[in-house]
């Protein structure tokens, strides 16, 4: 093979030897869910960043703000008109808001701590504990389920309902990988 300086010449087939190595594995997607992380800053201030990848930011608030800003997040969960659950990698229910108690009739009480399969009908739990493994692996803002597809969860008194589910991932530094579902009845 013709080589000029040790290179190989324009035009001229590489040698399958000399190959460069392949580019690295793509790094997995940031979490798409707006999660403020607090850090402390010179002047007895925080600064909030704000982990989405669609529009990040970083703005510094007083220090005397940091609960307010808390308690504004808080809020935002707990008055939304629309179910939102929250769970861990392993499928327990770390968030059950106000909504989501009077769309299925339990208290957070009763679920905090148990696994999300129990808002399923029997006949699809098995099967959501690997659909949730494998979303945790590739974790995305998407709508859950297949197009066509009816979803279901199941009220504390045992009656079953359809409903529409959107996922958004979170990382919360130093505690890890969770999955926010924002949950809304279908109306038959």
């Amino acid at each position: 093979m013709p080589r000029r300086n040790g290179l190989i010449k324009k035009g001229q087939p590489a040698d399958p030897a000399v190959q460069p190595p392949p580019p690295p594995p793509t790094p997995p997607p940031l979490p798409s869910c707006s999660v403020p992380m607090l850090k402390s800053t010179p002047g007895g201030r925080r600064r909030v960043v704000s982990v989405s990848p669609e529009k990040p930011s970083v703005f510094d608030v007083p220090f005397s703000d940091v609960a307010t800003l808390e308690s504004i997040y808080l809020k935002i969960v707990e008055g939304s008109p629309d179910a939102m659950i929250v769970i861990d990698r392993r499928g327990l229910i770390i968030v059950f808001n106000t909504a989501a108690e009077l769309m299925f009739d339990y208290a957070r009480e009763d679920v905090t701590g148990k696994p999300i399969e129990m808002l399923l009908p029997d006949d699809r739990r098995e099967r959501h504990k690997g659909h949730r493994q494998e979303y945790f692996e590739e974790p995305r803002v998407r709508e859950m389920g297949l197009m066509g597809q009816v979803l279901e969860g199941v009220r504390r008194d045992g009656s079953v309902f359809q409903l529409q589910i959107k996922l958004s991932p979170m990382v919360v530094p130093t505690k890890g990988a969770y999955a926010l579902a924002v949950i809304l009845r279908v109306k038959k």
